[in-house]
């Protein structure tokens, strides 16, 4: 999980998003944050992408999810301030391949 700005700053990201996972009765999952201005997102991708080419991966997919709430202390100062996000499933074999 990529953001900026975390949900309330009281959890993580990542944990606030396992809460949707376990009610599906997904419960092996595991997961990270990562928050960082402007690189979180590339991080997140980049980091998923480094755990599926690493001997600790044991064949499953990665999700890499990129979110930017833009949470900020002026928000006059953000013009066209608002929320984006991206998912990206991360395979060994797919149809982009990032070098």
């Amino acid at each position: 999980m990529g953001t900026e700005s975390a949900i309330d700053r009281a959890k993580s990201t990542k944990s606030f998003l396992m809460s949707f996972f376990e009610v599906d009765d997904h419960h092996s999952i595991e997961g990270l944050d990562t928050t960082n201005a402007c690189y979180s997102g590339t991080n997140a991708l980049l980091s998923t992408i480094n755990w599926i080419q690493s001997c600790g991966w044991m064949g499953t997919f990665g999700i890499a999810l990129c979110s930017d709430p833009a949470v900020h202390p002026d928000p006059a100062q953000l013009p066209g301030a608002g929320a984006s996000s991206i998912s990206i499933l991360v395979a060994p074999v797919a149809g982009l391949v990032l070098e």
